[in-house]
C-alpha cells in the first residue's frame, strides 16, 4: 500500500465512509489515492476528461483530496491531547443576534440569561466598535455572549478565523460556538470529509487559544456523523452546538427526520454532551417532541427577530403579518404599551416574539392578540367613498381639497376610488391623486369597491398606462419614470386594500368599514331598507360604515351611517331617476366622536 499509512484498507474510517464513484463501482482512499483491487483501468469505458463527476474524483487530478499531514496531524491531537475544555453555563434559550444590525433590548425583563452573536461580513462599523469597546457595552447586556462562527460559506477561511481569535481577545466574548465548515448532504463525499477534519482542527486551535469553545457537531450523512462523534468524544467536549438547518428541520421528511434526531442521539448519547441546537426558535421550526424528549438541550436561534424587522409576531405556533394592522396585547412585553408603539416599533416586537416563544415551549396559555387595521389614539380619521376617478362626473379634486383642509392622521378610502369599469383613469389623474396623498403625510386605509376590485382591470389599466399605442418592444427601451411611478402606486394601493377594514377608536368603541355592495341591494332602494340589511347581522358594539350606495344615512347611535359619493349624477342614474348624496366626509375624533360633514 503506497503512502505512509500504518492502517490497512479495512480498518481505515476513512476508507469505510468513502462510497467512492458509483458510476465504477470503485472505492477510492481519500488519503493514499488507492484504487481496490479487482478494477482494471482498461475496464473504464469513460474518460477523466468527459466524466460528470471529474471534480469530486481524486483520479482526474483535478480536486486535491484532503492531504495526509492534516490526517496524522488530527491523530496526533486526539491520541495526545491533554486539554480539558472549560463548561460554559447555558441557559434553556439562547437569542441570537446580528453583528451588521444588533439589538439593545431590556434583556433582564425577558429572562434572558445569554446571547450568541452572528456575523456575516468580515469589516463593517459594529465589529470596530467591538474591538474598541466591548460586545457586552454594544447590546447592554451583563451575561455570557457567545460569537458563532456560522456564517456564509465563503468567509470560512484562515483570515476569518483570525479575524474571531481577535474579536473574541478584544470584544469580550465569553466563548466561540464552532469553527464551522461546508459539510452538506449533497456535497462530494471528499469534500464533506476534508472539511470535517479542517472544523476538527480549527476548533481544537480555539481550545489551544484558551477560549472557551463548543463545536459544531457535523456530517452528511449518519457514518460521517459516527466518525465526528468519536473526535469529539476523545477531545473531551462536554457541550456540542448542533446547526439544526443544515438538516432541514422538517419532520414531514423522513430523511431530515432520521439525519436531525440521529445528530441529537449522537451528541447525547456517544459524545455524552449537552446539546446546543442552533437554528430553532420559531413555533413553525420548533421541534417540540425533542425539546420535551432531551431537558437537558439549549437552544437557539434568530427567526424572532428577523421576523419582528419584517413586521411579523408569534402568536403560539403561528406567525402573522402586521404588514396593513396593528395589534393589541397583553403579554409581558407589550403590556401598558399602545397598539400603534408596539406594532410600528422593531424592538417591541421582538421582545413580544421572545416571550411569545418561551410561553409557547413552555406551554403556558396563549395571550389574548387583538389584530385591528387601526387604532384611533391621537388625531382625527377621516372617511369618504366612491371617488370613481376616471369618470367625467368625479369630484376628486374637491374631495382632496377637503381632505387638505381637514388634515386627519388617517384617510379611509371607501372603495371605488377609482373606476376601472365606466370610468378610463389617466395618466394625469393617477398621478395627481397619489402625489396628493403624499403631500397629505396621511396614512391610507384603501377598501375594495365593486368598480375597482377586479385586477384582470387593474392590470388593463396599468398596461395602457404604461405603454403607447403600437409595439410593445421598443417602450421596454424607454422607461417614463412618471408612468413607472403611477403603475407603482396603483399596484401598491391596491396590494393594501381590503374587504373590510376594523377600526378601534379611543373610547373603545368598533367601526367596521366596507364598501357595500355585498349587501345586494340597488341604488333606489330606500336607505332605511339597506340601513336594515346592514343591521341583520350586525355585531353589538360594532358601528358599519358604508358607501356605494350614494345615499346619506346618519344614525351612529344606532351604528349604521351610509355615505354619500364624490361623483355626480351619471347618466345611468338619470335613467332612474337617482339623485346622489354628495360631497359628504365622515370624521372620527380621537375622544370617539363621529360627525358628518354634509356637502353643499
Amino acid at each position: 500500500m503506497p503512502g505512509k499509512c500504518r492502517k490497512s484498507c479495512e480498518k481505515c474510517e476513512l476508507y469505510q465512509l468513502c462510497g467512492g464513484c458509483s458510476l465504477f463501482r470503485r472505492k477510492m482512499c481519500l488519503v493514499n489515492r488507492c484504487i481496490s483491487e479487482g478494477i482494471r483501468v482498461r475496464d473504464i469505458t469513460i474518460s477523466c476528461k468527459t466524466c460528470a463527476y471529474a471534480f469530486a474524483c481524486v483520479r482526474s487530478r483535478s480536486y486535491s483530496p484532503p492531504k495526509a499531514d492534516r490526517l496524522h496531524e488530527l491523530n496526533s491531537i486526539l491520541e495526545s491531547c491533554n486539554i480539558v475544555p472549560p463548561i460554559l453555563k447555558l441557559p434553556r434559550f439562547i437569542p441570537e443576534i446580528s453583528l451588521e444590525k444588533p439589538i439593545r433590548l431590556k434583556w433582564n425583563k425577558l429572562d434572558v440569561e445569554a446571547i450568541i452573536v452572528t456575523f456575516s461580513k468580515t469589516e463593517g462599523e459594529n465589529i470596530e466598535k467591538v474591538r474598541k469597546e466591548n460586545i457586552h457595552k454594544l447590546l447592554n447586556f451583563n451575561g455570557p455572549i457567545l460569537l458563532s462562527t456560522i456564517m456564509p460559506d465563503k468567509l470560512l477561511t484562515e483570515d476569518t478565523f483570525n479575524l474571531t481569535l481577535d474579536l473574541v481577545r478584544r470584544g469580550g466574548f465569553d466563548g466561540v460556538v464552532g469553527w464551522d465548515m461546508p459539510v452538506y448532504i449533497d456535497s462530494p463525499k471528499m469534500t464533506s470529509i476534508f472539511n470535517l477534519i479542517t472544523t476538527t482542527l480549527f476548533t481544537v486551535r480555539y481550545l489551544k487559544e484558551e477560549i472557551p469553545t463548543i463545536p459544531l457537531f457535523k456530517g452528511s450523512d449518519l457514518k460521517e456523523m459516527d466518525l465526528h462523534a468519536q473526535w469529539l468524544k476523545k477531545l473531551g467536549f462536554k457541550q456540542v452546538a448542533l446547526h439544526a438547518t443544515e438538516y432541514v428541520l422538517d419532520y414531514k421528511d423522513e430523511f431530515a427526520r432520521e439525519l436531525y434526531g440521529g445528530a441529537l442521539l449522537r451528541i447525547i448519547r456517544v459524545i455524552k454532551a449537552q446539546p446546543l441546537v442552533i437554528g430553532a426558535m420559531s413555533p413553525k421550526s420548533f421541534p417540540l417532541v425533542l425539546y420535551r424528549e432531551y431537558p437537558e438541550a439549549s437552544f437557539a436561534g434568530m427567526s424572532w427577530l428577523l421576523l419582528a424587522r419584517k413586521g411579523h409576531i408569534y402568536r403560539g405556533s403561528d406567525v402573522i403579518s402586521l404588514e396593513n394592522c396593528v395589534m393589541e396585547c397583553d403579554c409581558e412585553a407589550c403590556f401598558g404599551k399602545s397598539a400603534n408603539e408596539v406594532s410600528r416599533s422593531v424592538e417591541d416586537l421582538a421582545e413580544h416574539n421572545l416571550v411569545q416563544f418561551q410561553n409557547f415551549i413552555r406551554g403556558k396559555d396563549e395571550n389574548e392578540i387583538r389584530l385591528y387595521d387601526a387604532v384611533l389614539g391621537r388625531g382625527t380619521m377621516a372617511v369618504v367613498g366612491d371617488l370613481h376617478i376616471g369618470t367625467n362626473q368625479s369630484l376628486w379634486q374637491l374631495c382632496l381639497k377637503k381632505i387638505e383642509e381637514i388634515r386627519p392622521s388617517y384617510l379611509i378610502l371607501l372603495g371605488d376610488t377609482f373606476d376601472y369599469v365606466h370610468g378610463d383613469p389617466s395618466l394625469w389623474e393617477v398621478t395627481e391623486f397619489m402625489n396628493t396623498l403624499r403631500k397629505l403625510k396621511v396614512e391610507i386605509i384603501p377598501v375594495f369597491g365593486c368598480s375597482d376590485s377586479d385586477w384582470r382591470e387593474l392590470f388593463e389599466t396599468m398596461q395602457r398606462l404604461s405603454f403607447k399605442r403600437g409595439p410593445l418592444r421598443p417602450q421596454l427601451l424607454e422607461p417614463n419614470t412618471i408612468v413607472s411611478e403611477a403603475v407603482r402606486n396603483l399596484l401598491m394601493l391596491y396590494t393594501i386594500s381590503k374587504e373590510k377594514v376594523k377600526v378601534k377608536l379611543a373610547n373603545e368603541k368598533m367601526i367596521m368599514f366596507s364598501h357595500g355592495n355585498e349587501l345586494g341591494l340597488k341604488k333606489k332602494d330606500d336607505p332605511k331598507e339597506i340601513a336594515e340589511a346592514l343591521l341583520y347581522n350586525k355585531e353589538p358594539g360594532i358601528t358599519y360604515v358604508i358607501g356605494h350606495y350614494h345615499k346619506s344615512f346618519f344614525k351612529p347611535e344606532e351604528g349604521i351611517v351610509l355615505l354619500g359619493a364624490w361623483q355626480t349624477q351619471t347618466r345611468e342614474e338619470e335613467e332612474i331617476d337617482f339623485n346622489p348624496d354628495i360631497m359628504e366626509v365622515l370624521l372620527i375624533k380621537e375622544d370617539g366622536k363621529i360627525e358628518l360633514i354634509r356637502g353643499e
